[in-house]
């Protein structure tokens, strides 16, 4: 099939271009972009579409990275399309200069994007980089997502208003070779395409064309296993999205909390994705790598964890088990405020008029939320000391309903599913040295005998803020 109308179905099948729209297309010069930014200058009318040409000049080679940008502006000049060219500064540090330039590289395309009035940025990825970006993620142990591929469309890495096309996905890199020939094009070469030092270069050079004695079409086959594990990645990612939608909770202290008894009902491949999903969500950068060996993990202590159980992931992220929930949040998250408790301070109480219902309000030094508040009313003698203390071992009260009798605190808690991490930092008031009252934003309770009237006691109601 002629490159042309190859490239022209593809737009129409997957939806690349809309009618009247202005596309920015990523040109360095070499024989993909320059094929890329010919062709689609050719299909302009047919496709109803505007074309601007970005091109960066990175710098990496000197003058010969200045003569290509200058190249690129000399052909987008002929065509008598409108071109923007910039010189790549990168910063001066110890990162990864190729993510960083990555980066960059989007950071400009998405700038011209936004000047010239475009949401589509177009580049020239084609088949054999599918084939060999699969290959890549295959050695590296990936799972379906991976195994995936490139997309024909995508959000823009670090700029998601932005929709990055690879219109060329289907085309190898031959077909664009003797569509330059065809067009009489020079396009320029870049010599580090050839250094074997950089691994998706070795593939291209030595693993792939050994490969290819093996099975001339590797690249199909290659590109087929992308085109099957995208399906149905796509079709785990949207079960798993519904589940997630269904079930999951995304609370005020940052954190994500899914039922494990709802985890247990679905297929393993749902479980890892649920998994995945979550840990990604709650990260701080949403381009997190959750691998194989921390999904794996995570899913075991979720169906089979104790209470307390934490698997890890990375940048902080942790699945933590309270009870019967998995609780998805970074490690450093605190779910209950800290609070400035001086336990040796005492909390006056001024006495009023036995006849009168009087408010006491307890001071503390960091305010609460709104949501914390206490149910029950303390009835206190007129000479009462309170004062406010967190749990200490041999900690016993005496809830309502027993009668009198006490149990230990810790046991308390236990029964009520607090987690164990905020056991520690729940406010409890004391009156006359006994705990009479705990302060738990849902599960405030006053104990006994502080809970019920007696002729010579005075009526409190609590409040704290």
């Amino acid at each position: 099939m002629p490159f042309l109308e190859t490239l022209r179905r593809a737009i129409q099948r997957h939806q690349l271009i809309s009618n009247g729209e202005t596309v920015v297309i990523g040109v360095s010069g070499g024989a993909d972009s320059l094929a890329l930014m010919v062709a689609l200058w050719h299909l302009r009318h047919t496709l109803d579409v505007n074309l601007h040409i970005a091109t960066l000049d990175h710098g990496w080679r000197g003058d010969d990275s200045k003569a290509d940008a200058q190249f690129v502006v000399d052909q987008a000049t002929a065509l008598n399309v409108p071109i923007t060219r910039h010189k790549l500064q990168l910063p001066n540090t110890e990162s990864n200069l190729e993510a960083a330039s990555r980066q960059a590289r989007y950071d400009f395309f998405a700038q011209v994007a936004h000047d010239a009035g475009a949401r589509t940025v177009a580049v020239a990825h084609h088949a054999d980089d599918q084939a060999e970006t699969v290959l890549l993620h295959l050695l590296r142990g990936a799972g379906l997502t991976g195994l995936s591929g490139m997309t024909w469309k995508t959000p823009m890495p670090y700029h998601n208003e932005i929709t990055l096309i690879r219109p060329l996905l289907s085309v190898t890199r031959a077909e664009i070779e003797a569509y330059c020939r065809a067009e009489n094009l020079q396009p320029r070469h870049d010599p580090t395409n050839e250094d074997i030092t950089f691994g998706r270069n070795r593939l291209r050079h030595e693993t792939l064309p050994y490969l290819r004695q093996i099975n001339p079409n590797i690249t199909t086959a290659l590109t087929q296993l992308a085109d099957i594990a995208s399906t149905e990645a796509d079709y785990i990612a949207q079960q798993s999205a519904t589940e997630i939608a269904n079930h999951a909770f995304y609370n005020s202290a940052k954190q994500w909390t899914y039922p494990r008894d709802a985890f247990r009902q679905h297929h393993p491949a749902i479980q890892r994705r649920i998994v995945y999903e979550l840990a990604r969500r709650t990260a701080a950068a949403p381009t997190i790598d959750v691998g194989y060996e921390h999904i794996v993990a995570a899913q075991h202590i979720a169906l089979h964890g104790a209470q307390g159980a934490v698997a890890q992931f990375v940048n902080g992220v942790q699945m933590r088990i309270q009870y019967e929930h998995m609780i998805f949040e970074q490690a450093d998250n605190e779910t209950i405020p800290q609070l400035s408790i001086n336990t040796q301070q005492r909390v006056s109480v001024q006495i009023g008029s036995p006849s009168h219902l009087l408010r006491v309000t307890l001071i503390i030094t960091q305010h609460l939320p709104t949501s914390y508040h206490l149910l029950g009313t303390l009835y206190l003698s007129d000479d009462a000391d309170l004062w406010l203390r967190t749990r200490r071992p041999g900690d016993r009260i005496s809830p309502p309903g027993m009668n009198g009798h006490t149990q230990k605190l810790s046991d308390w808690m236990i029964n009520r599913k607090i987690p164990q991490h905020e056991r520690d930092r729940i406010p409890l008031l004391i009156v006359n040295g006994d705990i009479a009252a705990v302060l738990h934003t849902e599960l405030g309770t006053v104990t006994e005998p502080f809970a019920r009237a007696e002729t010579d006691t005075i009526v409190y109601k609590i409040a704290y803020k």
